[in-house]
């Protein structure tokens, strides 16, 4: 599957996600790192040295595999202990 296939895909998965939560994006200034946050949840996708198609992977699993992605419970700060996986 190409990047272009892969970013159709995740923008499509997106609007779907968003219709029940808010998608919050926030991007590292030391790299190719943004730090995804959905409703309570958190991750990040990217690296420092990551190429844009390593983004768009990791944006691609998130959105669309959900492989192995868990989310830390930023609900109360002061419990960062709490996990939970997103389902949608």
């Amino acid at each position: 599957m190409t990047t272009d296939e892969k970013c159709r895909i995740v923008l499509e998965r997106m609007l779907d996600v968003a219709k029940n939560d808010d998608i919050i994006f926030r991007n590292d200034s030391a790299g190719n790192i943004t730090t995804v946050l959905i409703g309570f949840g958190r991750k990040e996708c990217g690296a420092e040295d990551a190429s844009f198609d390593e983004v768009v992977n990791d944006l691609y699993r998130l959105f669309n595999k959900n492989v192995g992605v868990s989310f830390v419970n930023i609900h109360d700060d002061d419990e960062f202990d709490e996990h939970e996986r997103l389902h949608y």
